[in-house]
C-alpha cells in the first residue's frame, strides 16, 4: 500500500541520516555525561569566530590518542552551546604547517572585519615540542618532525599575531605536552 510505501521510505532516509551523522563524528566518542549531553543555547553567536585544530595521525612521530574526539567535542560546544555558527569555526583534521597558518589568518581577517567587536576561539589538540635550548615551544603539524623545531609552528609566533589582535577576547586552549613525551608513557622522538 501507499503508506507502507511512505513509511519504509521514511525509515530508509532516517537511516541514511543516521549513517552520516555517524561518519561525521570521530570513531571514539566517550561515554561521558559532559560528552554526550551538550546543552544547546538559543541565541546566534555572529561575532565569535573559532580555529580548531585536532592533530592525531602524524607523518613522522606516534599520534596522539583521542585527540579528534576532543577537538569534535569542543566543536560540538561552541557551536551549539556558545551559538557559533558552523562556518565560523574552522575545523581542521591532521592540520600541516602551512595549514595552521591559513587557519590563524582566517581567525585575524575575522577579527578585522570585526573592528573590535569580534571574539576568537583557539583550540589545538596535538603533539607539542620543546626547543632544544628549552626556551620556546612549538605545535607540531602532522607533517613536522618531533626534534626540529623549523618544522614546527611557535607559540610565540602564535601568542605575537593573536595578541595584536583588536577583539572582545580570545580564548586559546591548547591540549599538547611540551615536554617531549607522549600521553602515553614514552618519548616522542
Amino acid at each position: 500500500s501507499h503508506s507502507e510505501t511512505i513509511t519504509e521510505a521514511s525509515e530508509t532516509k532516517s537511516q541514511q541520516n543516521v549513517s552520516k551523522q555517524r561518519a561525521s563524528r570521530p570513531e571514539y566518542i566517550s561515554k561521558s555525561p559532559v560528552d554526550i549531553n551538550i546543552p544547546n543555547s538559543n541565541f546566534s553567536n555572529e561575532t565569535t569566530f573559532a580555529v580548531i585544530i585536532r592533530n592525531e595521525n602524524y607523518k613522522n612521530v606516534e599520534g596522539v590518542p583521542y585527540a579528534k574526539n576532543d577537538a569534535f567535542i569542543l566543536r560540538e560546544y561552541v557551536n551549539k552551546t556558545l551559538g557559533v555558527p558552523l562556518e565560523q569555526i574552522k575545523y581542521i583534521e591532521n592540520a600541516g604547517y602551512n595549514d595552521m597558518r591559513i587557519a590563524i589568518n582566517w581567525l585575524c581577517q575575522a577579527m578585522k572585519i570585526y573592528e573590535g567587536r569580534g571574539r576568537a576561539i583557539v583550540y589545538y589538540a596535538g603533539h607539542g615540542i620543546p626547543s632544544e635550548t628549552g626556551n620556546s615551544a612549538y605545535l607540531l603539524p602532522v607533517d613536522g618532525i618531533g626534534n626540529d623545531p623549523l618544522t614546527a609552528y611557535g607559540l610565540k609566533d602564535l601568542y605575537e599575531v593573536l595578541g595584536k589582535l583588536e577583539s572582545k577576547s580570545i580564548m586559546v586552549f591548547l591540549d599538547a605536552c611540551f615536554s617531549g613525551t607522549k600521553r602515553e608513557d614514552g618519548m616522542l622522538t
